[in-house]
């Protein structure tokens, strides 16, 4: 196997040419492949080169076949230049053919947040290095293949900010990277730093933020969301050679040594970002809701750093591109503007004050099950679901625990579902007001969420203490308020009162 400062040679005229199997990790300097002879990568391999590369190389990246229309769909990235598709290729690879004269490939349209399928009989298209695209093949499992030249560079990936902002973008290198290098890189550029894959096991995204440290295959595409029209950069330096696991700082490890020899920690070899010395040992509660066929999840870590506001790569917001009609999502503890998050940090101390809002987006007619996974809580900590509509507690972290709730009509709730963590079983008087939300919609509207069904009275009163507004409702777990038309910019007091409690916040108007 050649090293980081081998130079390769693969001429012509071989009976056998080299093949980088699906568990080789393999480096070299500079790469040279003769017109006539060929390298190919297994999925799962891997090959960095370090200095110059000449000729091509061909990387199969295993697709599954699904009879399912919406399902066996693949976030791809071509991680070689100069590969196009078009009828042949399709033809080849056996792609889905689809209403009229659409087949399985697609590009995102951000400005739309649709997709743009490959219209049978056109003239081909190349494959974008840093683009991503959606593939689905059209019978048994097989391999999509990219032949062509290996980026020896940074990358440029081309993003708008239009839409929603969120862009297909994918590993235009034949060789793992880190998506937390990538994502710290480009920070100022992002809306977060998250990512989205596309999950086709459950047919839904899956966010992963900084501290999750995900490690992105060669070939895979991903969406991000992106700020402002620019460039991101993949940079040729964030590639690694192993994709199973990431050493964090301090920590140490065995190696198998074949001769009497000092060992190098290059530095270029180091990482953004660890959070943990094993991804495993992370603090998370992995709350889960299922209909009997999809299921959901949304994951709360608890780290050191964490605060119970928005922290850029430790918060991550569900896709917001495509409407999802079954999830679930929690929402922030401070700074609430109702954005809906499928990972949320917190501090990991003072558990009985971290109370966090969930909602959940269903249709009419579905019995739903909550369910939950705990690692690594304090061993005197439970976890407790809370049902503000049925002013119910059941406790989560029990081996089968879990709660079921039948839906009625069509919902998007908020305000109703809350998870407690706490050393002693809950009852309806320890869930208190200073736990509901208040945020704005808009400069005209004011969101309160979590009260309970009893009569509240509202006022709010500007920075000199004048009352602007008096108004009471009966409280359903969600209500919206309307502001008076004729408020000045500027910071002001809402006071809830109900029987027992009074809650003052402070908005801002702009």
């Amino acid at each position: 196997m050649p090293e980081s400062f081998s130079h390769a040679f693969i001429p012509s005229g071989l009976s056998n040419y080299p093949v980088v199997s699906e568990t080789t990790a393999a480096v070299v300097n500079n790469l040279t492949v003769e017109n006539t002879a060929s390298l190919s990568i297994e999925n799962g391999g891997s090959l960095i080169v370090n200095g110059a590369s000449t000729g091509n190389i061909s990387y199969n990246r295993t697709i599954a076949y699904s009879a399912e229309n919406a399902s066996g769909w693949y976030l791809v990235a071509s991680p070689t230049v100069g590969e196009t598709y078009d009828d042949s290729w399709i033809a080849t690879h056996d792609i889905v053919s689809g209403t009229g004269s659409n087949r399985g490939i697609g590009t995102y349209n951000t400005q739309t947040d649709d997709w743009t399928y490959y219209q049978a009989g056109t003239a081909s298209s190349p494959f974008t290095s840093g683009i991503g695209y959606s593939i689905k093949i059209g019978a048994t499992s097989g391999s999509i293949t990219f032949t062509g030249a290996i980026n020896t560079a940074d990358v440029s990936a081309s993003v708008i900010s239009g839409g929603n902002g969120f862009n297909l973008i994918g590993n235009p290198y034949p060789a793992y990277i880190n998506s937390s290098s990538f994502l710290t890189n480009n920070t100022d550029l992002l809306v977060s730093e998250t990512i989205w894959l596309w999950n086709s096991a459950t047919n839904n995204y899956d966010a992963k933020v900084t501290i999750d440290d995900f490690i992105v295959s060669p070939g895979q595409g991903f969406f991000v969301q992106a700020n402002s029209d620019t460039d991101l950069n993949f940079s040729h330096a964030n590639q690694l050679n192993n994709s199973d696991f990431i050493v964090s700082p301090g920590q140490g490890f065995f190696v198998q040594a074949n001769r009497d020899t000092d060992l190098n920690f290059s530095s270029v070899n180091q990482l953004n970002n660890a959070d943990t010395f094993q991804k495993s040992t992370k603090t998370e509660v992995k709350l889960q809701i299922s209909d009997g066929t999809n299921n959901r999840y949304a994951k709360i870590y608890y780290v050191n750093k964490a605060t119970t506001g928005f922290d850029n790569g430790y918060d991550g917001e569900a896709f917001g591109g495509i409407p999802n009609t079954f999830d679930i999502y929690t929402h922030l503890l401070s700074n609430n503007e109702g954005k809906k998050y499928q990972i949320q940090s917190l501090p990991n101390k003072d558990f009985e004050t971290l109370v966090v809002p969930i909602s959940i987006s269903t249709e009419a007619g579905k019995e739903i099950t909550f369910t939950s996974e705990i690692s690594n809580l304090p061993e005197n900590i439970k976890v407790f679901l809370e049902d503000r509509q049925e002013n119910t507690f059941t406790r989560l972290d029990n081996p089968n625990g879990n709660y079921k709730i039948t839906q009625t009509t069509s919902a998007n709730e908020v305000g109703r579902f809350y998870l407690h963590t706490s050393q002693n079983a809950l009852n309806i008087s320890k869930a208190l007001l200073n736990k509901t939300a208040i945020y704005k919609i808009n400069n005209f509207s004011l969101r309160i969420v979590g009260l309970r069904k009893e009569k509240v009275a509202v006022k709010l009163f500007n920075i000199l203490g004048k009352q602007v507004l008096n108004t009471s409702f009966e409280g359903n777990g969600l209500n919206d308020i309307a502001l008076p038309k004729i408020l000045n910019n500027g910071v002001y007091i809402v006071q809830l009162k109900t029987v027992t409690e009074i809650l003052n916040k402070k908005i801002v108007i702009e």
